[in-house]
């Protein structure tokens, strides 16, 4: 899951040639011509070689299981993407908690209190339970009514564009009577390769460009959230939102794929046959998403979605940091 640069080497200047050649071609005698050979030194491997890499990897994986493997990733300062299954809704499990916090901070008219700054970092670290994130739903929803909450952080995503990630319950809330699960332009296609919840979907690619959006607004960039709702103070929310998802530390899966002093800012979960992460990555050879989703029916077992989740992880890491690579530290143990 490494990439190698190429070596320097010889290029024919066909321009500063030319005349040479043309003036060869019209002389009766002495038609030889001299062509202008300059070095060169190897350009940057394209994108598309690291998503070629990955489609062969994960190829594997869906053959082997039957499963659905989805990739997003961006490439923060010129906007490339890599979009792998990308647009397969999913359930949203925990990536469905950055929304409910980014709601938390737009209802919010003033800064969050104590107990609200506890509720928000227990919604974006580490934690197994949901409890949290139901608060903060009952918090944005009016008369603390985490259904009406749930409403109000769909109506966000839409929109922000996001037309196919949505939310209808708390966490381990079955759908409100009355209601049912919304068609989106994602779920309502033939077949759905990854059995998505009813209550809560998203997509890898809607995911990692709302990560994308936290990003942007939060270097100063603007974006589609002060575009969409101005007035509020977004760059400081953003930095907020960013700061509590790098202290979210489980050293596999994303954070796996790269060197231990690089900041990631991420989200993790998992339910009995999905796996996901998604976050950002603060890279010396430059910042940007990446959004794993997998699916295995039945059950996806944690020794074969962490290991393959951390070599895209990886390759990723690798493809922006040709320069300084991050080696598997366990391949020579393994062999």
């Amino acid at each position: 899951m490494t990439f190698q640069l190429g070596t320097p080497g010889t290029e024919t200047n066909i321009e500063a040639s030319f005349a040479d050649i043309e003036a060869a071609l019209l002389r009766p005698t002495m038609r030889q011509a001299r062509l202008v050979i300059e070095p060169k030194e190897p350009e940057r491997p394209n994108m598309n070689l690291l998503a070629r890499l990955l489609v062969n990897r994960l190829q594997v994986y869906e053959q082997d299981t039957g499963g659905m493997a989805g990739v997003f990733i961006m490439d923060l300062d010129t906007g490339a993407e890599i979009n792998i299954n990308s647009g397969e809704p999913v359930s949203a499990i925990d990536l469905m908690k950055i929304p409910i916090v980014l709601e938390t901070y737009r209802t919010l008219n003033q800064l969050p209190t104590l107990s609200q700054r506890q509720l928000i970092s227990d919604t974006l670290v580490t934690n197994p339970e949901h409890t949290s994130a139901n608060e903060l739903l009952a918090l944005i929803g009016t008369g603390s009514d985490p259904v009406a909450g749930a409403a109000q952080v769909t109506a966000t995503m839409q929109r922000l564009g996001l037309v196919n990630t949505f939310i209808m319950a708390p966490y381990d809330v079955g759908l409100p009577a009355g209601l049912r699960t919304p068609e989106t332009p994602a779920n309502t296609v033939e077949v759905l390769r990854a059995n998505p919840s009813p209550t809560m979907q998203t997509t890898a690619e809607e995911i990692g460009t709302l990560l994308s959006m936290i990003y942007y607004c939060a270097t100063g960039q603007g974006g589609a959230l002060p575009a969409a709702f101005p007035g509020d103070d977004w760059q400081r929310e953003c930095l907020e939102i960013l700061d509590y998802m790098q202290q979210n530390k489980i050293g596999s899966l994303l954070e796996e794929g790269v060197p231990t002093e690089v900041n990631v800012a991420h989200r993790h979960g998992w339910t009995g046959d999905t796996n996901v992460d998604a976050g950002i990555v603060f890279s010396p050879g430059g910042d940007y998403v990446l959004v794993e989703v997998l699916y295995k029916p039945e059950w996806l077992e944690w020794e074969l979605s962490a290991p393959l989740m951390a070599d895209v992880s990886r390759a990723t890491y690798n493809y922006f940091n040709l320069d300084t690579p991050h080696l598997e530290e366990t391949s020579a143990a393994n062999n």
